[in-house]
């Protein structure tokens, strides 16, 4: 399990990521931190506010549901990539699955998605 400031010292700016194979961090010339798994991530977050999607033209199909007081989005990537995102009607993030997209994070508060580069 690792732990990351995304900000200031207090617990709303803790990340936690569990993961269950080898990871490697490292950070690229901007200083970002780069997370890369083979294997499954669970990245918890304190506190997320919004979700945006880099480039809409990646985007090959949004499906939205609302269900008892939660609305639900699943986004579908050209090149196979896709999250799964539900929030609560007060706008609280309650679950966000991602497979095969990259997630960068903004502050403490906001995260971008986007297709995986070419390896």
């Amino acid at each position: 399990m690792i732990f990351f400031k995304t900000g200031d010292v207090d617990q709303d700016h803790l990340v936690r990521v569990e993961h269950a194979g080898p990871i490697t961090q490292e950070r690229d010339a901007d200083g970002k931190l780069l997370i890369r798994s083979q294997g499954d991530l669970v990245i918890e977050l304190a506190c997320i506010k919004r979700v945006t999607v880099e480039d809409m033209v990646t985007l090959r199909a949004h499906e939205i549901t609302e269900v008892f007081g939660s609305t639900s989005h699943y986004l579908l990537f050209y090149g196979g990539g896709n999250v799964r995102l539900a929030y609560a009607s007060d706008g609280t993030l309650i679950d966000l699955i991602v497979d095969g997209v990259m997630v960068q994070m903004s502050g403490s508060d906001r995260l971008s998605l986007r297709i995986q580069d070419a390896a």
